[in-house]
């Protein structure tokens, strides 16, 4: 078996003139991890570390194919002599109401003007990952239901 995560991730290798200097780029593609089937409609938030608190540098919704990007310049994060953010990012269910995966990814410490990430998630059965699947389980009764129904012999 392929992984189409690693076709796609070639095509996302960083062009180096494509950003403005004082501009920065995260961009990538959010799979599920077990199927690596793109994860449409989540949100993607871009941080940077910091000793006392970390700077929010921008949000992005997945596309269709889940991938991503996040614009943000060097004003959003530059603190005394940083000149290059310490990235990590979150991804957050549609509505934002929860965290996705096993929390933000790991710090990427003086992350350059274009850094590509092909993110993971772990979904759980019983919970759905996209609005998308959201309204095909509530449309099914929900995979819970299904089983349920099953069970039974319905």
């Amino acid at each position: 078996m392929t992984r189409p995560s690693l076709r796609r991730a070639r095509r996302l290798r960083p062009k180096r003139d494509a950003i403005t200097p004082g501009h920065f780029r995260v961009r990538g593609q959010v799979r599920e991890a077990e199927t690596f089937e793109p994860l449409p409609e989540l949100r993607v938030r871009a941080y940077d570390r910091d000793l006392l608190f970390d700077d929010f540098l921008g949000e992005a919704r997945t596309d269709e194919a889940g991938c991503f990007e996040i614009y943000f310049s060097e004003q959003d994060f530059r603190d005394w002599l940083e000149t290059r953010p310490d990235l990590y990012l979150r991804v957050l269910s549609w509505d934002g109401a929860r965290e996705l995966g096993d929390g933000p990814t790991p710090v990427r410490r003086n992350a350059g003007r274009d850094e590509v990430f092909t993110l993971l998630i772990r979904g759980r059965r019983d919970e759905p990952l996209s609005r998308r699947s959201s309204a095909v389980e509530r449309k099914e009764g929900g995979l819970a239901g299904a089983l349920r129904r099953r069970s039974r012999g319905r």
